[in-house]
């Protein structure tokens, strides 16, 4: 079938305005391509025990990243660039401490390649209609919804042989996501650092944290257990060993903090007579069942 599609009117001089001189049609102007995939993302938050958990203010959840390929042609190279350093992509469900949790490029942490298989190769793909789970960690910081912004782009996979090879430039889409989360008040914590007055080469490290959730009907704690500095030439130890209110009251087990209450730790920071050049960790671990704040010492990797 012919179609008869008229161009648009021509006013770039008197002649074509007077006659009505038309252009070339380019409603029906197309242009033919191969199949291309098509990606849509979700993001989806992970129940505990059937209830949906609350995010709290420096808290770290865990999330999970849905890619599905609606289109009609293989995906690879599934590259993510967001707004901040705001989450981190797990190996698997179940994410132990010291697991490699990283597939950032470059030093920002801001952009990563999404593994789409195991060996998180750039040759890995998404089939068509074939959806992948990502398990993700959110963190969240500020208060109130904070907003998160993604941008996806993915490219067309496309096999190569003796007779074809791969393009100078591959074919390319993109795809844009923002994911609004809920942030609860939470722990807000301040550091400050003084002269000691009885040792020079002494300073006392002050800590306060304070609760300030806003979901007084769950009626949750929040306990802190540890605080840990990481440092070539100083470590820390209780300004006082016992704690003052330990035998009167059970509060400073573990120092739980409840709602709208605030602690108060000190600590004296001490130089390491060393000549080593490693970076030992001082871990504080507070309010221990012998009513004594413990610090270990150990050597960073």
């Amino acid at each position: 079938h012919k179609f008869k599609v008229k161009g648009p009117l021509l006013h770039n001089n008197a002649f074509n305005r007077a006659n009505r001189i038309r252009g070339p049609p380019l409603l029906l102007q197309t242009k033919i391509e191969s199949n291309m995939p098509s990606i849509s993302v979700d993001i989806i938050q992970r129940y505990e025990n059937g209830i949906k958990p609350i995010v709290l203010q420096g808290q770290v959840s865990k999330w999970i990243l849905r890619v599905s390929n609606q289109g009609a042609a293989h995906a690879t190279n599934l590259c993510l660039k967001s707004n901040v350093p705001w989450f981190n992509i797990c190996c698997n469900l179940a994410v132990a401490e010291g697991d490699e949790v990283s597939y950032c490029i470059g030093p920002s942490g801001t952009m990563m390649r999404l593994p789409l298989g195991r060996n998180n190769s750039p040759t890995e793909t998404l089939a068509p209609g074939q959806t992948l789970d990502i398990p993700i960690e959110i963190r969240t910081s500020g208060g109130g919804r904070q907003e998160f912004y993604m941008l996806f782009r993915y490219e067309l996979f496309e096999k190569t042989s003796a007779s074809k090879a791969l393009p100078l430039k591959p074919k390319t889409r993109w795809l844009r996501k923002m994911v609004s989360v809920a942030v609860y008040p939470s722990l807000t914590l301040a550091a400050s650092i003084t002269p000691s007055f009885s040792n020079k080469k002494e300073c006392i490290l002050s800590v306060e944290i304070t609760n300030y959730r806003s979901d007084k009907e769950t009626a949750i704690e929040i306990a802190v257990d540890k605080i840990s500095i990481a440092s070539k030439n100083y470590m820390i130890k209780p300004l006082v060993k016992c704690s003052q209110h330990a035998k009167n009251s059970s509060i400073l087990q573990g120092h739980s903090i409840s709602w709208q209450e605030q602690a108060a730790m000190y600590y004296v920071i001490s130089p390491i007579e060393s000549i080593k050049s490693e970076c030992k960790i001082s871990q504080c671990t507070l309010g221990s069942s012998n009513e004594v704040d413990l610090v270990t010492n150990s050597v960073a990797d």
